[in-house]
This record gives structure tokens, C-alpha cells and sequence, in this order.
């Protein structure tokens, strides 16, 4: 190559450089999902019910904030609840309807049931309050799905977007992961029992 070729490289291949180093070193990464556990809540149903942070007690919950807005959330709800359904799996879900308060009026509550009328009973979908702010505003995007295990701690790695097969990954891993603890502490309550 000669030297008036390469000056006709040189401004792109310096562009494209300087911007690698501008998205490496100066953009923040997203905020993190808050560490620790749960924190106390309160909220309502689209069916009614009311609950509160001991849903997550006893079991691994996959969490999954979704807006109304995207009518492709209720397939992806459906394609969740299918595939716990065909796995057999004591996971536990839960929906969390981020673009619609419990005090939300009825018409706004009435749409967010039809697009979810074909789930299970035991995938609860909550409206958002106030008590939910501190977990929902470490959350930028929707669909966002994150685990909870059975002492309502926010574990694992968060998942955004229609990311069924990562979902799935991440929810065998952390599963794997529990059946390795139960036995380290049976292990250990037996030795120390004897």
C-alpha cells in the first residue's frame, strides 16, 4: 500500500479507534441490581390478591418486569410459564407489570389481564408501587427478568430483553448451585450431629 492510500485510511481507522477507547474507558456500565435482600413490600395483583415479600420465601423466584407497551411481553410470560411447566421445575415466577400502579384506573388494570389472561394462577402478575421503587429503579429496561432465592436475596445474573435460552442457563446454574449447598450443609449437619 502506498502512502496516499493510507492517509485515505488513516481518519477512519483513528475514528474508529478513538471510539473502541471512548466506549471502553468513558461510558458507564448500567447501575447494578440492588445486592442483598428484598426489600419489604407490599403490593396488589391483576387478580387481586396481595402480597408481600414472603413470596419469595422457601423456593428460587424468577422475577419478571414487563410493560403493557410491548405486546410481545405476554408471549414471552407465556413462553416462561410453558417452559417451567414442561421442565417441571420448582421455580417459582413471579411478573411484576412496571408501567401500571396498583392505583392505576380499571381500564389500564382490565388490559394488563388480557394480555395475561392465559397464564397459570400460580405466576402472579403485581402492579408497581412505591414499596417496590428501591428494585425497580435499578432496572432500566423491560423485559428484565432476575432471581430471588429462598431467603429473598436477588442472585444470579439479571437477564434483559426476550432471552429465554439465558434464562434458562442462568436458572440451571443457580438450581445446581442450591442442590450443592443443600448437600455441603446436610453434609455438615450430619458430621456435626453425630
Amino acid at each position: 500500500m502506498n502512502k496516499s492510500n493510507l492517509r485515505y485510511f488513516a481518519l477512519p481507522l483513528t475514528l474508529i479507534a478513538l471510539l473502541i477507547l471512548l466506549d471502553i474507558f468513558c461510558l458507564n456500565p448500567p447501575p447494578p441490581l440492588p445486592a442483598g435482600k428484598i426489600p419489604p413490600f407490599r403490593a396488589g395483583s391483576l387478580q387481586g390478591q396481595i402480597y408481600d415479600e414472603r413470596i419469595f420465601d422457601g423456593r428460587l423466584t424468577l422475577v419478571c418486569l414487563w410493560v403493557t407497551r410491548d405486546t410481545a411481553s405476554a408471549k414471552f410470560l407465556a413462553d416462561l410459564s410453558a417452559w417451567q411447566q414442561e421442565a417441571d421445575s420448582s421455580l417459582q415466577l413471579v411478573g411484576l407489570v412496571g408501567d401500571i400502579k396498583d392505583d392505576a384506573p380499571a381500564a389500564r388494570i382490565s388490559q394488563a389481564r388480557e394480555l395475561t389472561q392465559n397464564l397459570p394462577p400460580s405466576f402472579p402478575q403485581l402492579l408497581v408501587n412505591d414499596s417496590l421503587a428501591p428494585l425497580l429503579t435499578a432496572i432500566k429496561t423491560a423485559p428484565t427478568c432476575l432471581f430471588v432465592d429462598a431467603e429473598g436475596q436477588v442472585t444470579g445474573q439479571p437477564v434483559a430483553g426476550f432471552e429465554l435460552e439465558l434464562i434458562k442457563k442462568e436458572a440451571r446454574r443457580l438450581s445446581s448451585a442450591d442442590q450443592f449447598q443443600d448437600r455441603i450443609r446436610n453434609c455438615l449437619q450430619s458430621q456435626l450431629l453425630r
